[in-house]
């Protein structure tokens, strides 16, 4: 009886051994799968922010490439701006040198024309003298609309270098009061030419309003000052009606 229970004794010790180095085994496993999970959690967290930077990293280098183009295409205006600029200055020489020419020409003729006024003539002569008048006169008229042409060649020319080198930042002051009229208008450059010049107190990038019987028209600035007139060119959205010879430009 005793050796049975001995017997019995040594069962239950030996099926609670298995027991608990079942649940031993069952800790471990369980142990080993949170740090398996732990693991891909971290995986997939680590790989989350890799494709998150290897995003970004695409993102600032598109960014930096469109900078890059930007800033050639900027580049290459600047250029363009700069060439025009001289070209137009070029211009801007040549037909000044023609402008010259031809009133060397005009006063030639004109001279021409006195010469023989002053020159006592047969019948016969007077008529060649007439015919030779008719054509110095004729030339003369051709000439003067040909410095009018340069004239206005010229003051289109001075607006678009004005229009590109850009005003100064400093504000000029006028005389207080200063008033005067638009002589000429030139929708296709924008620009007009106004009674006012370095005599009355003109200075080069002031600004003037334009009017109409009290009513604001425009507002413009002053690219080129001559001794008794000036090219002023109207500023950007600051024209509210179409200009006419005759208004008012004050100050």
């Amino acid at each position: 009886m005793l050796t049975r229970i001995s017997l019995i004794v040594v069962i239950l010790a030996g099926v609670g051994a298995i027991v608990f180095g079942q649940m031993q085994v069952k800790k471990k496993i369980d142990e080993t799968i949170a740090d398996r999970n732990t693991f891909h959690t971290n995986w997939r967290t680590e790989e989350a922010l890799r494709i998150k930077r290897e995003k970004e990293l695409a993102e600032t280098k598109e960014a930096l490439d469109q900078r890059t183009r930007e800033l050639a295409a900027a580049q290459e205006a600047l250029a363009t701006k700069d060439a025009e600029i001289a070209q137009l200055n070029t211009d801007l020489t040549r037909t000044r040198n023609d402008l010259t020419r031809a009133r060397a020409d005009r006063d030639a003729a004109q001279a021409k024309v006195v010469a023989y006024e002053l020159t006592g003539l047969t019948p016969d002569e007077v008529k060649e003298v007439i015919a030779r008048l008719k054509q110095s006169l004729e030339d003369i008229k051709g000439l003067n609309e040909e410095i009018a042409k340069r004239d206005t060649t010229i003051e289109g020319l001075e607006v678009r270098i004005a229009e590109l080198v850009g005003p100064s930042d400093v504000p000029v002051i006028l005389p207080a009061g200063l008033k005067g009229k638009v002589v000429t208008v030139d929708p296709k450059w924008d620009f007009i030419v106004i009674d006012l010049g370095k005599n009355d107190g003109l200075l080069l990038n002031g600004q003037m309003l334009v009017s109409r019987n009290g009513k604001l028209l425009a507002k413009v600035r002053i690219v080129n000052v001559m001794d008794n007139r000036a090219i002023a060119n109207v500023m950007g959205g600051w024209k509210l009606d179409d200009i006419m010879e005759g208004d008012t430009v004050l100050y």
